[in-house]
Parts: structure tokens; sequence; C-alpha cells
């Protein structure tokens, strides 16, 4: 359960730093922020993608073919998720052009399906009558880490990132910080 949480705030993580990549890619590539606008969006029709095609399409032929638990799936599902939020953000790290960054953007949006599947699973684990006091506790460890997070990310993460100056440092600070 506790590594929910901590997931449940990575999760949080993942919004606050979609925010700050429009502010990097607009330092970076000299974009106009009505520009780099465009990547919340583009992130938002990846996960319509993600949820209306791809998973539904995705989860019967895996059920039918193998059989799992549906927590077995669900976790399965997370697992995923967050392999492709861990690989969106060390493309983002790397990105060196425009194109390879709006590529890495697809790839990050991917990963935004860990929170609602694991919030399915988390379900699972309790008494029924309890749910609502789930819900309840994920949101208030979201809105916790959104307090503390947002701050964070804005004024050091993303401070930091600019100021150092080697491609390798840049790249392990926007690593730690897209995560």
């Amino acid at each position: 359960m506790r590594l929910a949480v901590a997931i449940f705030v990575v999760g949080t993580f993942r919004g606050i730093s979609l925010r700050a990549l429009i502010q990097y890619a607009s330092a970076h590539f000299g974009w106009k922020l009505s520009t780099t606008s465009g990547l919340i969006s583009e992130v938002a029709l990846v996960n319509l993608f993600l949820f209306f095609v791809i998973m539904p399409t995705l989860i019967p032929f895996i059920t039918q073919r193998f059989g799992p638990l549906v927590q077995t799936l669900n976790l399965g599902i997370v697992q995923g998720s967050l392999s492709l939020l861990l690989t969106g953000s060390l493309l983002l790290a790397f990105a060196t052009n425009s194109a390879f960054l709006i590529a890495a953007t697809m790839v990050y949006g991917l990963g935004f399906g860990a929170r609602s599947t694991l919030l399915s699973l988390v379900t699972s684990w309790i008494n029924p009558q309890r749910t609502g006091t789930l819900y309840s506790a994920v949101f208030l460890v979201e809105q916790i880490s959104m307090l503390g997070g947002e701050p964070l990310v804005q004024n050091l993460a993303l401070v930091l990132g600019f100021k150092i100056r080697g491609k390798a440092c840049r790249s392990l600070a926007l690593v730690c910080f897209f995560q």
C-alpha cells in the first residue's frame, strides 16, 4: 500500500512536470508559449487514443489469450505505464530537436494510464464499503503532493535545469525533474 501512495504522488508530479515542460520547451527551443501549449493537447490526444482505442483493444486480447486475474492485469498495466513514464522522461531529457521532443512527449503521455489503473487495483484490495474513504485518501495525497510539488518543480528543478551547463548534467537534472 505504501508503494501505491508513492505512485499516486509520482502521478501528481507528471501533471506538474507537463506544465513545466511548456516553459522548458519555450526556453530551450525558442518556441512561443502558445506553441508549446500544444504539448498539453498532444498528451490529451495520446490519452484519448490510449483509453478509447489501445486499452479497449488490448485488455480483451490479453484476457482471452492469457486469462490473468483482473488484479494481475491491472498490476501489469501499472508497471507498463510507469515504464512508459520513465522512458518518456529519459527521452524528454535527451531531446535535442523539436521533432524528438514531440515524439518523447507522446511516449511520456502513454504513461498516464498508471493512476486510473492503480486506483482500480487498490480498490480491489479493500472492503467495498470503504471505497469512498479510499478515494478521499487518494484525493488528499494528490492534493498535498500538488501543494508541495508545484512550487518545488517550478522554482527549484526548472531553475536548476537551466543553470546547469553540461549536457550530461542538464539531462540528469531533467530526468530527475520529470520523475
